[in-house]
């Protein structure tokens, strides 16, 4: 299996994917009727988030913040375009990052937890 990667570098070992895929769906249930009679009206087209978790391991802490920043920094509150995450279950996205957060431990090793929140979708300028 293939290591996920942002932006074309890795993201260390990562423990899980989750995909949503949703649509924004407006619905009114009609008073005495059962559920099959609910009108559906679609408020939006599809949206798609990733939530990658997992785990960055540095030789050093030099090292491993290094690779925190270079996610941070792609997180400038001017994000002018996406990024491409791919891994075997999502195949190639384009993507923007929505959040990141990391938990940094130097207990046995040089670590750091992380979660980040992606949506995919080309950029609107």
């Amino acid at each position: 299996m293939a290591v996920p990667t942002l932006d074309g570098a890795e993201i260390g070992k990562v423990e899980t994917i989750v995909v949503e895929k949703f649509e924004d769906i407006f619905q009114v249930s009609a008073p005495t009727e059962d559920s099959d009679e609910t009108i559906l009206e679609e408020l939006s087209g599809a949206s798609k988030t990733i939530n990658v978790k997992g785990i960055m391991t540095g030789t050093n802490v030099a090292a491993l913040k290094v690779e925190l920043d270079r996610i941070q920094t792609i997180i400038n509150g001017d994000q002018a375009g996406t990024v491409v995450f791919t891994s075997d279950i999502t195949g190639s996205l384009n993507v923007v990052i929505a959040s990141f957060t990391f938990t940094f431990s130097t207990e046995t090793r040089v670590t750091a937890d992380y979660s980040m929140t992606l949506i995919e979708g080309s950029w609107s300028s």
